[in-house]
């Protein structure tokens, strides 16, 4: 008896085994293969560009002030349009765990020279180039101050997926899910139970991860968690955890789903092989009853009334 429940409960461990490695791994390779781009990175920092422009504005409107020029010469040089110079640094520093520095971008000189000319021209300032980059580099300076920082080295997801560790951490999830379902086959002897319990290990895994974005997004972890100092490059990289854990929650109902059908599948299979079983045996009682009835008629229609007796009955002689 001992030895049915710690093979039961040896089964049942696998199967969480299964459940965990899976979840596990599914983060993982989310997370590799998410904060390893620079495009995932820069459309986080993207949906939060006007607060990074704005930012920008300001520093430059009090070095324009710091310059006595008109804050209009240099406000607005960072825009929309040109962004993606800041938007594409940020996100390369942050995947590589660069810090962030703006004082030697010739492309954000070109950008703010070219905005400081233009204004010099449409309002008849006809600055020299000495001062024109003066000016320039001094507003590169600020742009520098609004929005360099540290805080792109400093993120540790980033770290972690570049390291020696998430690798191992794949590759072990990987082994476990692999020698868990050779386990299962074996512990079986190859039958189609093990598909319940490898069934079972994935839809738990799916529940676990629903569950945990579930709990996340309700208590709000990931608004309430400080990733960087700067605030816009902080909602940015906020908006880049709640994208990756909506995948990892579409990812979890592929999961469920697919466990479930598994478990369905092969209810199915169980019950449909009962019914053949149970059908087989109605057969052969049915074919046991034919043949004894046929036989009872075949031996009761070739018997006479009192034949039994007559075998029996002894001739007795009476003349002795």
């Amino acid at each position: 008896m001992i030895r049915y429940y710690l093979h039961k409960l040896l089964i049942f461990g696998l199967s969480m085994a299964i459940a965990v490695a899976l979840v596990l791994l599914s983060f993982n390779i989310l997370a590799v293969g998410l904060f390893h781009s620079d495009g995932f990175i820069a459309n986080g920092l993207k949906r939060n560009s006007s607060a990074i422009i704005e930012t920008i504005d300001t520093e430059l409107e009090n070095g324009a002030e710091r310059l006595s020029v008109p804050k209009e010469m240099l406000v607005g040089a960072i825009n929309n349009d040109n962004i993606d110079i800041v938007i594409s640094e940020v996100a390369h520093n942050f995947v590589y765990g660069y810090a962030t520095a703006f004082s030697n971008s010739t492309e954000i000189y070109g950008a703010i020279s070219s905005a400081v000319s233009n204004y010099s021209n449409e309002n008849g300032m006809h600055l020299s180039d000495d001062e024109i980059n003066r000016i320039s580099s001094y507003a590169v300076d600020c742009v520098n101050e609004a929005v360099g920082s540290y805080d792109t080295a400093n993120v540790s997801i980033f770290g972690f997926v570049r390291g020696r560790m998430m690798m191992i951490a794949v590759s072990v999830c990987a082994v476990v899910i692999i020698a868990s379902i050779v386990a299962l086959d074996f512990l079986n002897r190859g039958r189609h139970r093990k598909f319940n319990y490898i069934g079972m290990g994935i839809t738990t895994a799916g529940a676990v991860m629903v569950a945990c974005f579930a709990v996340i997004y309700k208590m709000g972890f990931l608004l309430k968690y400080r990733f960087c100092s700067f605030d816009a490059y902080n909602v940015a990289i906020q908006l880049c955890f709640i994208n990756l854990f909506k995948i990892f929650f579409a990812l979890g109902l592929v999961y469920f789903a697919a466990g479930f059908i598994m478990l369905v599948a092969n209810y199915n299979y169980f019950r449909r092989k009962k019914q053949a079983h149970l059908a087989s045996r109605l057969t052969e009682d049915d074919t046991l009853t034919d043949y004894m009835d046929d036989y009872y008629e075949r031996t009761t229609s070739k018997h006479k009334p009192g034949e039994e007796f007559e075998k029996d009955v002894k001739k007795i002689d009476f003349d002795k």
